[in-house]
């Protein structure tokens, strides 16, 4: 049962990013909420963000307008967040540009303008963030506010690889898989894959194990196939354990074991993954 061929290599997101990654090029936030263990020790962590805030600090400005985001501490504010990343972009805080871009790309506190985003995330790219180039590259490649230019894509889209973003580098690793603004290279495809899948990205893990599998751009190699598969599927993501199954059902890299398939069938269906359950109700048929 060759499942897998049918599953599609798929890019590492839609044009949707969320404010999260964005939250990804600084740890301050981050380090902090989980330093924070109950609600009181959070809100003075808000407190002295403000105090800072309101004091010029611009990097506190962003976390303020991350709280406000999030509702970390605070009560959720959208409004609120825009003003504060605004005042943090004003003072040329690369992070905070980079937000703006995507509150009006997608209509978080402010109504979309797509002037306004390419203008805020040009700002951050020009100050070498890896996530406002990866967003310019989405922009480019789906035509979202400029006219789709698929090597303006790839342009992007290697300056944040280049600077280690697991998603730039999964989507780069597609332009050379699809042939998509860049000549057609499966060996680069898999290089680019690689290391998004070495920074332990279930959606890279995916597409490693499906040109291992294909033998596309590195030897074939099912045994390697089924433990990108693994890596990507331990994750939960259904399309990698999908093809795990049918590694399983068909004892391709791994030993046949139909118990294990029918495991990693259910996890995927319970996720409505479409081939997951006819997998199942085909078992069911034949056993």
């Amino acid at each position: 049962m060759k499942r897998i061929a049918l599953i599609l290599l798929i890019y590492g997101m839609t044009i949707m990013v969320s404010m999260q990654c964005v939250s990804q090029t600084t740890d301050s936030l981050v380090v902090s909420t989980q330093e924070a263990t109950d609600t009181f020790r959070l809100a003075d962590l808000v407190g002295s963000y403000r105090e800072k805030a309101l004091a010029g600090d611009a990097q506190s400005q962003y976390d303020l307008a991350l709280c406000y985001q999030y509702g970390e501490g605070v009560e959720q504010d959208q409004k609120k967040a825009i003003e504060w990343f605004n005042k943090a972009a004003s003072q040329s805080h690369a992070p905070a540009q980079c937000a703006l871009g995507l509150c009006y790309q997608y209509e978080y506190g402010v109504k979309k303008d797509m002037r306004q985003a390419m203008k805020w995330y040009g700002k951050s790219a020009a100050q070498k963030n890896p996530m406002a180039q990866y967003c310019l590259g989405l922009c480019y490649a789906y035509g979202d506010g400029v006219t789709r230019n698929p090597r303006q894509a790839v342009e992007w889209y290697r300056k944040a690889a280049d600077q280690n973003l697991h998603l730039a580098q999964l989507n780069l690793g597609m332009c050379y898989y699809e042939g998509d603004g860049v000549t057609r290279n499966y060996t680069q495809a898999v290089e680019w894959f690689q290391k998004a899948a070495e920074q332990g990205y279930a959606r890279a893990q995916y597409n490693l194990g499906h040109c291992y599998y294909t033998g596309k751009g590195v030897k074939k190699d099912p045994v390697q196939a089924v433990e990108w598969y693994k890596k990507a599927a331990g994750q939960g993501y259904a399309d990698a354990q999908v093809s795990l199954g049918a590694c399983y059902e068909d004892g391709e890299g791994v030993e046949k074991d139909i118990d294990k398939a029918i495991e990693w069938y259910q996890q995927a269906a319970r996720q409505e993954n479409q081939a997951a359950q006819e997998a199942l109700e085909e078992l069911d048929a034949t056993w």
